[in-house]
């Protein structure tokens, strides 16, 4: 046998070598590791002097070798033999160890282990009572009459080698003949060692193998070591810690577990730890037969080939819910598992994160198939295939979610080496890559450098260049999903992603987000106003109700269901903003599409209308056309709901409906032929009273040979034919809990809906129907809701919350970790626009409110503070004890920008606005008109651009990132050069007409010393406007929180706001309604003309040149708007009266009113203004629309009335200006 199996291992090396690269390759891939030879692991003969001996085959030598004296651990005298039986009333033996206990039979207690299995007879379990030391040799030989079967309970006792010995050695002497077998459970093994040259310093074991609820630790040259010395051996390891085992040997495999010979082996809920052999297979090493690994986890355990698990010919499953490896590492190849030598690797469900290796991260595959589904991420390669390295294998990826892995030659996350590889990929899945948080969405080539003469570089094979979708010189090349041969490097990546411009139709954001600019001021500053998006979506979804019409569900469960899913429909019709599509399907004996396919949610729900009750069960006929109408559609998101009471009688077969056949007979005559239904009888597993639970049956072997016919005794009920394993449900059951595991959990969102399960408490029927479903209900992912029946225990169940999940999938596009990159206007040579770094200068606003601002550092700002115990640290930039953060980053040439960081959702209830101010630096200083004013970057002038840039990077409610969009670009204008009073408005203002712009109050007066609200100073200074300036710059739209759209004076604070003209207060308002001062009045006025602020020349004794208003009232001095009082003072605090505010008004018109050439009639006078009042000229002009002429008189420019014109009805104007009548005709009085 041994010559045999060398042989082999010889053959398939060979085989491995043929798919060794050429030397044409890469240092890279020429580095690509030799396969492992793998090790002869000898079955163990009895310890002499340290030297193992292989068992020989023949009977008589077996014998022999069995009759050879234990020289390890020695049986005292006192206790050879039967062992020691204590008297009447006395307890265990001082100094014993261990116990053999059989039925009715008095315990006997031994002072040492070897006693005891001395003594063992088959199926004897020897109980150990107290830690022991050395080896306990367990020789098994039929012809012997020792043990064939035998148990070691540990009892939370341990064995331990002391680093020198082994704890247990095992010789089934008479090879030939004997199928023996050992179980050891409930205990520890340690510090155990094998002589020089063997294996298994825990246990070395030659056959049947049981380990229960133990812990193997700290053992040398492969803990548990089993070599098969005949097929079809079986080792089963289940609850077993093994840690810090290693094999030193450099041929060595599995430092934890060595399994060879063609047997099988499972391991289920284990934990391998800190483990490592030098050659293969880390923790555990398996050469030929069939593996299967359940719920168990690897971790930190290292190879040269394997870090985890490595096989050779090996059919090998890996699965399970908790089944997963981590942090393991291999120095060549498959930093989780290798496989090679023609083995089959298929994983269930599994983790594998944080591997390591030179080849493959997770896996590595030479010569062998495999199938990965579970999710393979942040594996690392420090030459080929971060995720997978496969060579000449076949690969099935399709049910991986695998990404972010990395590699650093080539193969972030998969490499296939040499022509005869096969791979074949799916669609990506919602991920995000690590290193940029954007969203992955397909297969890209991720190939080495050029490696050969004449390459171009873009092949597709791994001769090409590396995805690099961030790098100035990035290259992306998509590969699509599917199968593919030959040499292939790919990745799970992005596209290169470009901020979409803001009038891309597929940008989403688009029609809710926006950047405004107000024009540059007399100090060169414009006031930038950010209004976030508040768009919000809710994901295409596609739901499939498999609803189950037979018998056993009752009309009152059939009406039940129909309200339920008449619900459902309900509620996704009701949903806006949501592309959903709805499928109906009822399985009796077959499954019925009841809509077509996919459909509208109000067409699903008329379907439903129709159902009826049928007879017959088959779910798995449900579930499979459900998934398919499932996998047609294009839903986002995808939901299975079913709802049935789970008593399932048929399934399917290559596409057939089948159950198990019934035939009753008299004798040999066959009586009469039947379906099997759901009798719960003819199982010759379980006992017909017994529900076998579902993992059970899950896990049962012999399913493949169940026969589908059930023979019975017709006059007796008696069952005739013991191939007939299991009963018409079980199998069933099976075939759907297989379906669904295999299928459907983990790949859909599922809704588990029993119905009627406590009907029948008695019937072991519907027993088996509520354990299936709660089972069901039991796997992750899936949401589960019972309906009991009134007067089988339960109440009507309310399910209008069972689907509230579907119904309440809003999505809000810009949610937390959103952020905006804004980049100051800046172009070589002709403007630089800095960001004015004032806490005063800023603002943010929800639903028009102003939040409270707080200055972090020097350049850090926290809008909106939290409540928060403590406060947190400024990380990155952001501090999240704020709803909103602005870092401002100085820099020079372009680099100068700020990042406005969002944690929270932007909702459409609460829009959110950033108001700051940039500041031209380095205006012209000749005369002339320089940019153009475009508020909101609609006009898409090139000009003078306040900002560079200003990208929103979104991501959603989900934690996923949207593609970045750009906000648009407005621009600003100003002019060199001053103007003189008489020219008036600087362009802005209608100085042609000369219009009331003014009406006295409803009692007759004017009251020329009243005040005059801001509100009404906008109002008459845009009534004044040029037809053409307020189309302009006509707005609806402010940033002030006390200004909204149904305000009167809101259209004409809007629109001089755009134009530049007016601002607010540093805590967001406006104050409409409050007086207006001298100072403040002044700079409106100022703000008309295209004439900058200059230094401030003292003019007046009360103005200090420091003040804010000081340059605009040195302004308004020049452009003789003002002259100020007798005493010399200005007076720029006091609030300004009506009389004041309309000699101003009047200069700024450029109207020159002189009281001799006012002689028109009718001629509006009022009580309170005389002729000769030092106002009354001013307030005549702003109180009588006229026609007029220029004059000429003692040498100056005065108009001269020449008609009375009608008054104009400015709430008609406003009206015809906006259509939607937002001002509502408010008047100004006077």
């Amino acid at each position: 046998m041994m010559k045999k199996r060398l042989i082999s291992c010889l053959m398939v090396l060979a085989l491995m070598c043929s798919f060794l690269p050429a030397s044409v390759l890469a240092d890279e891939v020429q580095e690509e590791p030799t396969v492992p030879v793998t090790e002869e692991v000898q079955p163990a003969a009895e310890e002499q002097g340290g030297a193992l001996e292989e068992a020989p085959e023949d009977p008589q030598e077996g014998e022999k070798a069995a009759e050879e004296p234990e020289t390890v651990t020695a049986v005292p005298a006192a206790h050879e033999g039967e062992g020691e039986t204590p008297a009447v009333g006395e307890t265990v033996p001082e100094g014993t160890v261990a116990e053999i206990a059989r039925a009715g039979e008095a315990p006997r207690y031994f002072k040492t282990l070897g006693a005891a299995v001395a003594a063992a007879k088959t199926d004897d379990t020897i109980k150990l009572l107290a830690d022991c030391e050395g080896t306990v040799q367990i020789s098994m030989n039929s012809k012997k009459d020792t043990p064939t079967a035998l148990t070691i309970d540990l009892n939370g006792c341990a064995i331990d080698g002391k680093g020198e010995k082994r704890c247990i050695l095992g010789i089934q002497a008479n090879s030939s003949t004997d199928r023996c077998a050992l179980a050891v459970k409930n205990g520890t093994l340690r510090n155990g060692a094998a002589p020089e040259g063997s294996s298994g310093g825990a246990i070395s074991w030659p056959c049947d193998l049981k380990i229960e609820n133990c812990t193997i630790e700290n053992s040398m040259d492969k803990a548990v070591a089993v070599s098969f010395v005949k097929e079809g051996g079986v080792v089963e390891v289940s609850s077993t810690n093994f840690t810090d085992n290693h094999e030193t040997k450099a041929s060595g495999s599995g430092g934890a577990v060595s399994i060879a010979g063609n047997g099988t082996a499972e391991f289920t809920k284990c934990t391998f730890a800190d483990n490592s052999a030098a050659n293969m297979g880390g923790a555990l090493y398996c050469d030929h037969g069939e593996l299967t690994i359940t719920d168990c986890t690897f971790e930190k355990n290292s190879a040269a080939y394997g870090g985890a698990v490595a096989c050779m010919t090996v059919n090998v499953t890996v699965k399970g819910d908790s089944a997963g490896m981590e942090g393991n590492t291999a120095s060549v190849m498959g930093g989780a598992v290798h496989v090679q030598g023609n083995s089959a690797l298929k994983t269930e469900n599994a983790v594998f994160t944080g591997n390591e290796a030179a080849y493959g991260g997770a896996f590595s595959l030479y010569a062998s198939e495999a199938a990965i589904d579970g999710t393979v991420q942040g594996n690392r390669a420090s030459k080929l295939g971060g995720g997978c390295y496969n060579s000449g294998a076949v690969l099935d990826l399709t049910g991986a979610d695998i990404y972010n892995n990395t590699a650093e030659t080539a193969g972030d996350d998969v490499l296939s080496f040499g022509a005869s590889s096969k791979l074949t990929v799916d669609r990506t899945g919602k991920w995000t890559l690590d290193d940029c948080k954007d969203r992955i969405d397909g297969w890209y080539e991720d190939g080495m450098p050029e490696t050969v003469a004449g390459d171009d570089g873009k092949t597709s094979t791994v001769y090409g260049p590396r995805w690099d979708a961030h790098g100035a010189g990035s290259y992306v090349q998509a590969w699509p999903a599917g199968p593919a041969e030959g040499f292939l490097a790919i990745k799970a990546a992005h596209k290169v992603i470009v901020p979409l411009e803001p009038d891309d139709p597929s940008a989403p954001l688009e029609i809710s987000k926006s950047k405004t600019t107000t024009n540059l001021d007399k100090s060169y500053e414009s006031r930038v106003t950010l209004s976030l998006p508040s768009a919000s979506y809710k994901p295409s979804m596609d739901v499939v109700m498999v609803i189950d019409v037979s018998s056993s569900m009752k009309d009152a469960d059939i009406q039940e269901v129909k309200n339920a899913a008449e619900v459902l429909c309900s509620q996704l019709a009701e949903m806006q903003n949501l592309d959903v599509k709805v499928g109906v399907v009822t399985f009796d004996k077959n499954a019925h599409d009841l809509t077509g396919g996919l459909t509208t949610a109000a067409a699903a729900k008329n379907a439903v209308g129709q159902i009826t009750v049928s007879s017959d069960t088959n779910m798995m006929a449900g579930l499979m056309m459900g998934k398919a109408m499932l996998d047609e559609g294009n839903g986002g998101d995808k939901y299975l709901v079913v709802m049935s009471d789970g008593i399932p009688i048929y399934w399917m077969e290559d596409g057939e409906a089948v159950s198990k056949t019934l035939e009753r007979y008299t004798g040999d005559r066959l009586v009469s032929t039947a379906p099997a239904g759901s009798e719960p009888e003819g199982s010759w597993t379980y006992s017909d009273d017994k529900i076998s639970p579902i993992n059970d049956l899950l896990a049962m072997k012999d399913w493949e040979t169940d026969s589908n016919i059930w023979r019975q005794e017709a006059n007796t009920g008696a069952d005739l034919n013991p191939d007939c394993k299991y009963t018409n449900i079980q199998k069933a059951t099976y075939q759907t809990a297989r379906y669904l595991r295999d299928e459907i959990f983990g790949r859909y969102n599922m809704k588990m809906v029993a119905f009627g399960t406590d009907k029948y408490k008695d019937n072991v029927v519907y027993q088996y129907g509520e354990n299936f479903c709660d089972w069901i209900g039991e796997q992750t992912g899936v949401a589960y809701y019972k309906v009991a029946k009134p007067g089988y225990g339960g109440e009507i169940g309310d399910l209008s919350h069972a689907f509230a999940d579907i119904a309440d999938s809003l999505v809000y596009l810009v949610d937390a970790g959103s952020r905006i990159e804004d980049y100051m206007g800046y172009v070589e040579g002709s403007y630089d626009f800095d960001f004015v770094n004032d806490v005063d200068k800023l603002l943010v606003t929800v639903n028009g409110a102003a939040l409270d601002k707080t200055k972090l550092d020097d350049n850090t700002y926290g809008f909106g503070r939290r409540e928060a115990a403590v406060q947190a640290a400024i990380v990155d930039g952001n501090c999240k004890n704020y709803r909103f953060v602005l870092k401002y980053v100085p820099g020079e040439k372009g680099g100068e920008h700020f990042v406005f960081f969002i944690n929270e959702a932007i909702t459409k209830e609460y829009p959110v606005q950033l108001t700051y101010t940039v500041k031209l630096t380095n205006p012209k200083t000749a005369s002339g008109t320089y940019g153009e004013f475009d508020a909101d970057g609609s006009e898409k002038y090139d000009g003078l651009y306040t900002n560079n840039s200003a990208t929103l990077y979104p991501v959603d409610s989900d934690g996923v990132k949207g593609l970045p969009e750009s906000f648009a670009k407005p621009t600003v204008s100003y002019t060199v050069g001053g103007s003189s009073g008489g020219d008036g408005g600087g362009g802005k203002l209608n100085t042609e007409d000369h219009y009331s712009y003014i009406i006295g109050y409803k009692d007759g007066y004017l009251r020329p010393y009243g005040n005059i609200s801001r509100g009404e100073t906008a109002t008459i200074f845009f009534r004044m406007l040029t037809d053409k300036t307020r189309t302009e710059y006509w707005s609806q739209t402010n940033p002030y929180t006390d200004v909204a759209a149904e305000k009167w004076c809101s259209n004409a604070i809007s629109t001089l706001h755009r134009m530049g003209i007016i601002d607010g207060y540093s805590d967001g308002t406006f104050r409409p309604d409050g007086p207006i001062t001298r100072a403040a009045f002044t700079k409106m006025a100022v703000n008309f003309f295209d004439y900058h602020v200059k230094a401030y020349d003292g003019k007046f004794s009360d103005v200090e040149d420091s003040a804010w208003y000081a340059g605009y009232i040195q302004a308004a001095a020049e452009l003789k708007l003002i002259e100020g009082f007798d005493d010399g003072t200005f007076r720029p605090n006091d609030y300004i009266t009506r009389a004041q505010a309309c000699t101003i008004i009047n200069r700024t018109l450029g109207r020159v009113p002189q009281g001799d050439h006012m002689n028109i009639k009718p001629l509006v006078t009022w009580p309170d203004c005389d002729a000769d009042d030092w106002y009354y000229t001013a307030m005549m002009e702003a109180t009588n629309s006229h026609d007029y002429k220029w004059i000429t008189v003692n040498k100056e420019k005065t108009e001269e009335w020449t008609a009375k014109l009608p008054q104009r009805d400015w709430a008609a104007l406003e009206h015809t200006w906006s259509t939607a009548n937002s001002a509502k005709g408010g008047e100004v009085v006077g």
